[in-house]
């Protein structure tokens, strides 16, 4: 008969009492399921949190702490030994070791073991064959991948090592540059991780294609001054040159001590040589004629239509007095004024020897290849750089990501390097290449 219900052990047979009916459930979920929470069986089978207390005293589970947790996880007195027994590596090698995320589907079906034997905490598991082989427990950085722990029984360094690799493929795509282990393996051998790549580099083994030099901050600022032009045998033969080099100056006291011949700034704008206008950093700067344009690439503003119309005037009609944007029949002075103020601000337009407005010459280069000037003049005032000091620097006008992405292109033409070079500083630096004996040797007196 179909669809017809009936009581369970209605043939006569004896029904268990309640107790011991809770007490058989949770020994079966245990069995097939363990080791779990006492929130879970709550969950899984619908009981009291005192029923399934009661059920664990009555069936004798046992309860075990599991990693760096302190919740209990309960499982049947003979399954202990289970825990301390790994599913044979040798025997189930199918596939590459690979390192997977905690929300992989494969993780479901050995998630027990998983959290058995490592608890409940931030970290990817490492599958081969199916198998769970161990875990690391990994924190990204804008730099790198930073291992703070990690378990590996069966696979071999050399797995391990390419494992590493595929990891790092992945995250290569959000500009992370290294692998950083704190700590190896119990077992394991930090030559054999020498011996396949890895560098021993202030107390950490780094993966990647870093220099191993580190220098005190005292000896990195001797190099940054140095680089700078504080230094009798790197200073500047006058403004001119400066200026082309970092395409903007702010003012005269930061040319004072890095130049033989001074000219002001405000000569040289009088000269025609420079503009004044606001440009990367977004400060009022005297900007080199030749390459204001660059800066245009960089201004993503939204204009409301007041200043869209002043700007097309000035673009057709500059250089421009400001009387004559004031005078403007397209809208009212107070609006022309507020209009102009705020585009000049942006750093869309810049002001000649007159004073008039003007919008510069676009330049015929794209945006990735106005990046890498402005890296390039950056590296040459800084010497020792990060993306993010870069990002920061110009105001983030250029992102984190361009600026990673020409970094690395020039890396790969030879033109700079990179390193852990800072003794107490875990960031990636970037540096010309020719300066890597520099950087430990310089002084500025």
């Amino acid at each position: 008969r179909r669809n017809h219900y009936s009581l369970l052990g209605i043939d006569g047979a004896d029904l268990p009492e309640r107790e011991e009916a809770i007490a058989d459930i949770v020994r079966t979920y245990l069995k097939s399921s363990g080791p779990a929470g006492l929130s879970e069986i709550r969950h899984q089978t619908d009981f009291t949190g005192m029923e399934v207390q009661r059920a664990l005293k009555r069936i004798g589970a046992e309860a075990v702490l599991t990693g760096s947790g302190d919740t209990e996880f309960y499982l049947m007195p003979e399954d202990l030994h289970l825990l301390e027994t790994p599913v044979s590596y040798e025997e189930n090698i199918m596939t590459p070791l690979t390192i997977v995320s905690l929300f992989d589907p494969l993780v479901a079906t050995f998630g027990r073991e998983l959290y058995a034997r490592y608890g409940q905490g931030w970290m990817h598991p490492l599958v081969c064959g199916g198998v769970l082989a161990g875990i690391i427990e990994d924190w990204p950085s804008n730099d790198g991948i930073e291992i703070r722990e990690m378990d590996l029984h069966g696979p071999s360094v050399e797995e391990f090592v390419q494992a590493i690799k595929k990891f790092m493929a992945y995250y290569s795509f959000f500009g992370v540059e290294i692998a950083r282990i704190r700590k190896i393996a119990e077992g394991m051998d930090a030559r054999e991780l020498k011996a396949h790549g890895f560098k021993e580099i202030k107390g950490s083994l780094v993966y990647g294609d870093i220099l191993p030099i580190s220098v005190s901050w005292e000896q990195a600022l001797n190099y940054i001054l140095w680089r700078a032009g504080f230094s009798k045998d790197r200073v500047y033969r006058d403004t001119i040159e400066l200026l082309k080099s970092q395409i903007i100056l702010r003012s005269d006291p930061e040319i004072a001590l890095r130049v033989r011949r001074v000219y002001p700034l405000e000569y040289l704008h009088k000269e025609g040589r420079v503009l004044k206008g606001y440009g990367i950093p977004p400060y009022l700067s005297y900007i080199d004629a030749e390459r204001a344009g660059i800066i245009s690439l960089f201004r993503k503003k939204e204009l409301t239509h007041e200043e869209e119309e002043i700007f097309d005037l000035i673009r057709r009609y500059g250089p421009i007095p400001v009387k004559d944007i004031l005078a403007s029949p397209l809208m009212g002075r107070e609006s022309a004024r507020k209009a102009l103020r705020s585009i000049f601000r942006s750093g869309l337009v810049f002001k000649n020897s007159w004073g008039h407005y003007l919008v510069p010459e676009p330049p015929d280069i794209d945006r990735d290849e106005a990046v890498r000037l402005l890296i390039s003049a950056w590296l040459d005032v800084f010497g020792l750089v990060t993306p993010s000091h870069l990002s920061s620097f110009s105001g983030f006008a250029v992102s984190l990501w361009e600026l990673k992405k020409v970094l690395r292109e020039m890396e790969t033409e030879g033109k700079i390097v990179k390193g852990l070079f800072l003794e107490d500083d875990d960031r990636v630096f970037w540096i010309p290449s020719g300066d890597t004996k520099k950087l430990s040797k310089v002084k500025v007196k």
